[in-house]
C-alpha cells in the first residue's frame, strides 16, 4: 500500500519551482541552441544556394567552400546533438520518477 506524503509534495513543488525550472529551462534552450546551429550548419549550402539564386547576395568561390565546410561540422555535431537531447530527456525521466518515489512512499 503506498501513503500520500505531503510534506514531501510541498517540498518537491518548492524545490522544483526555484531551482529545477531554472536549471531545466537553461539546459532545454541550451540543446534548443545546438539544434538550431547544427541544423543551419547542415543546410547552408542549401541557404547560400537560395541567396544566391534569388539575387540577393553574388556567388563566391571562398563562400561555398566555407557553407560546405559549415555543412560537414553541421554533420559532425549531428551526433553530439541527438546524444545531448537524449541524455537530457533521460535525466527528465528519471528525475520525475524520482519525486514520485518521494511524494508515494510504501508503507
Amino acid at each position: 500500500m503506498k501513503k500520500f506524503n505531503w510534506f514531501a509534495l510541498a517540498g518537491v513543488l518548492l524545490f522544483n519551482v526555484l531551482l529545477v525550472s531554472v536549471v531545466a529551462l537553461t539546459a532545454i534552450l541550451l540543446v534548443f541552441a545546438l539544434w538550431l546551429i547544427t541544423g543551419t550548419f547542415i543546410l547552408s549550402p542549401i541557404i547560400l544556394l537560395g541567396a544566391n539564386v534569388t539575387g540577393a547576395q553574388s556567388f563566391s568561390l571562398f563562400q561555398s567552400f566555407a557553407s560546405i565546410l559549415l555543412c560537414l561540422a553541421g554533420l559532425v555535431l549531428y551526433p553530439l546533438a541527438k546524444k545531448t537531447t537524449q541524455t537530457l530527456v533521460d535525466s527528465f525521466k528519471k528525475y520525475v520518477k524520482y519525486n514520485k518515489k518521494m511524494v508515494y512512499s510504501e508503507e
